[in-house]
């Protein structure tokens, strides 16, 4: 993200702790999320740059506390999905394949009202599991990683 002279970028990384030991069969589950959040010349959130489970990046742009746009990327950093849509920036945006998120991955973003502490929270669903990262309207940065009990992982000490 390239940044304006009055900008202030900030970075949060999950720690490792937090990721577990396991590695699923398609998607790699023990990798670090991260999130970058660039605050304007006002101190107020104006974007956010989200790379979650496999490397997968969401931009979301910001005016005055709202959301304004939303950029899915595919794994390759090619834009997949954008939208500007205004109910779906107030409520919830889903960004994937097909109709039925359980059958492919999707990306999902939750975005909460001016008068919650809470901006946004994105999940990305995958076959073997799931990753949310809970950003507040302070900066502070939630990082959560969910492997699903019933699919094949293995130990991350077998890739070392």
């Amino acid at each position: 993200m390239k940044l304006k002279k009055h900008e202030k970028m900030v970075t949060r990384i999950q720690s490792k702790k937090s990721t577990g030991n396991r590695v699923g069969v398609n998607d790699s589950l023990s990798l670090r999320q991260r999130v970058y959040i660039v605050r304007n010349k006002h101190h107020q959130i104006a974007r956010i740059l989200i790379i979650s489970m496999d490397n997968r990046p969401t931009k979301i742009y910001f005016r005055n506390g709202l959301a304004t746009k939303v950029k899915t990327y595919t794994y390759r950093r090619k834009p997949w999905k954008v939208t500007t849509n205004k109910k779906k920036l107030r409520t919830v945006y889903w960004a994937q394949h097909g109709d039925d998120y359980m059958n492919v991955d999707a990306i999902r973003s939750k975005f909460y009202t001016m008068k919650s502490k809470k901006l946004v929270k994105v999940s990305t669903l995958a076959n073997d599991g799931y990753v949310h990262i809970l950003i507040y309207r302070d900066g502070h940065v939630k990082f959560h990683t969910e492997v699903i009990e019933h699919n094949i992982t293995y130990s991350i000490n077998d890739y070392k």
